[in-house]
């Protein structure tokens, strides 16, 4: 009985250690054996070379080309105020008109001492003629005449300078006088901008010097437009700034972009002459982060399937929605541009662009 108790056992454990010794075969054939997994669907596409006109750019504030504060040049009553807020008005029309009731009499007073004048002179003149008047009477009374009529006219001046007008085209500001009010010489009117149009003012580092002229085309932006704006250098300035190392200069804004205010603040670019040879991709494709930037490129491409390859990749310029790659990627080499965050370095992929995610619009500035 014992006996067949222990020849049960035997074959028992021989049962189980066998069981155990396949298992073990073959855990050990399922390592050795490479995992396959299924591919990964990504977006994609070829890098390419493209010429890239070379950019330097910069911050700037527009400034009307001839922006000013209307200002009276002599003391007085507001009688009248013939402008609105805001009002397009032309070279010489009246904005603001003074009391003049004093002038207005000294120049009647005026006038009449010049008539006086006028009349002496002349009977003198005609006495001289008979030889009945001495000559110095005669110059007296010329003299007289010519200081009579300087008078009215500088009193007419006066009279002028109690109507302030419009110095050329353009806009006039928010009135700050109403009538009945005193003002003095140094009161602002009214701020006026004319038709012209505006200058930017801006600096680019003094490396870039050499490379800016006039005549060439700038771009910008400013903030709360959606579309970018142009213009054209047309001033330079003759040294750099020891204070910052950089090249001032002006650009003329085009007279179709009349939206824009003296003032404002905007960021554009200076087009330089040359072009810079880049190998460009969507700025989809990189991923940034702090570690490095990087950028999934499909080696062993074969139809629409490959290997994904995670590369370090140093990225330059940004244009709109692409991207110039300085180096890690070559022109005609494949990129993901969607679908990285499903990948790892050498996971199998399969490309699908019925989706193009390259012409997704990318936050990045328009200009």
């Amino acid at each position: 009985m014992i006996l067949r108790i222990l020849v049960v056992v035997v074959v028992l454990g021989a049962i189980a250690g066998g069981f155990f010794y396949y298992k073990q075969q073959e855990a050990a054939e399922a390592a050795a054996r490479p995992m396959s997994f299924p591919p990964i669907t990504v977006s994609a596409v070829d890098a390419k070379s493209e010429n890239w006109r070379d950019r330097v750019f910069f911050v700037g504030s527009l400034k009307s080309q001839s922006g000013l504060e209307i200002k009276p040049q002599t003391a007085g009553q507001v009688e009248s105020v013939e402008f609105e807020s805001g009002q397009t008005v032309s070279k010489g029309d009246v904005l603001v008109r003074l009391k003049a009731d004093v002038e207005k009499a000294q120049l009647q007073k005026a006038a009449a001492a010049a008539q006086l004048a006028r009349t002496t002179y002349e009977r003198n003149n005609a006495l001289a003629a008979t030889n009945n008047i001495a000559a110095v009477k005669v110059d007296q009374s010329k003299a007289d005449l010519a200081e009579a009529r300087a008078e009215v006219n500088v009193i007419r001046a006066n009279l002028e300078n109690k109507i302030i007008r419009a110095p050329v085209d353009g806009k006039v500001g928010i009135r700050k006088v109403n009538p009945g009010e005193v003002i003095d010489p140094g009161t602002v009117i009214a701020v006026f901008e004319n038709a012209q149009g505006l200058f930017i003012d801006f600096e680019v580092p003094q490396g870039y010097a050499d490379q800016v002229d006039i005549g060439q085309h700038i771009g910008f932006n400013a903030p709360g437009y959606e579309k970018p704006f142009t213009g054209i250098i047309t001033g330079i300035s003759p040294q750099i700034s020891s204070a910052s190392r950089a090249l001032a200069v002006q650009a003329v804004v085009d007279k179709s972009d009349i939206k824009l205010y003296a003032g404002m603040f905007v960021e554009g670019h200076v087009v330089l002459a040359g072009d810079v040879e880049a190998v460009v991709v969507p700025q989809t494709a990189i991923s940034y982060s702090l570690s490095g930037n990087t950028v999934y490129v499909v080696e062993d491409k074969k139809d629409d399937a490959g290997t994904a390859k995670l590369r370090l990749v140093r990225v330059g310029e940004r244009r709109e929605n692409d991207v110039a790659v300085l180096d890690g990627v070559k022109s005609g080499e494949t990129v993901v541009t969607a679908g990285q965050i499903k990948l790892r370095d050498g996971a199998p992929v399969k490309i699908d662009n019925s989706v193009d995610t390259a012409t997704v619009p990318a936050k990045s500035s328009n200009y």
